[in-house]
């Protein structure tokens, strides 16, 4: 028999290797069940979460005697449907500000005396006006027209469909 000098670093290059995972088996266990619960954890995540909605929301005029009518009712459906599919509290409590605000008899914007700034009557600045210094409008031509200018904020809190 003879013994070649390569097979010999091989045998040892095995010996080694074997060695290695004997000594840290139950590290190497470990990061494979870390690395394990992190992908299913993650599966399960994606799984769990809600569809995107595919089709656009629309505000119609259907023939209801109010403006703010139709948008009210476009805002309870939101809340019903939200609600059917589990949706969050915090935007269940959103949609039935904006439908309370839209029913309301005060107007669709609101000021302060002390500002030059109009709101929509859900704005977390509008909800600082105390009630002495408010003042309220129907249009925002009507604001406009009484000095005051839209909130940094206003597009963003519109409503959806809202055209100026």
């Amino acid at each position: 028999m003879s013994f070649n000098l390569t097979k010999i670093k091989q045998f040892v290059k095995i010996n080694n290797s074997v060695d290695f995972l004997r000594e840290n088996e139950s590290d190497i266990i470990l990061i494979i069940s870390i690395i394990l619960i992190a992908l299913i954890s993650f599966g399960a995540g994606r799984l769990t979460t809600p569809k995107l909605i595919q089709s656009p929301i629309t505000i119609e005029n259907s023939g209801l005697n109010s403006p703010n009518a139709a948008i009210s009712q476009s805002f309870e459906q939101l809340l019903s449907e939200n609600n059917q599919a589990g949706g969050g509290a915090k935007e269940a409590q959103n949609a039935q500000d904006i439908s309370r605000v839209m029913n309301s008899q005060n107007g669709k914007f609101v000021a302060s005396k002390n500002s030059k700034y109009y709101h929509w009557p859900w704005s977390p600045w509008a909800k600082n006006i105390k009630p002495a210094n408010q003042v309220w409008f129907n249009s925002e031509q009507e604001a406009q027209g009484a000095g005051y200018t839209r909130a940094s904020n206003f597009v963003q809190l519109a409503p959806a469909g809202y055209l100026p």
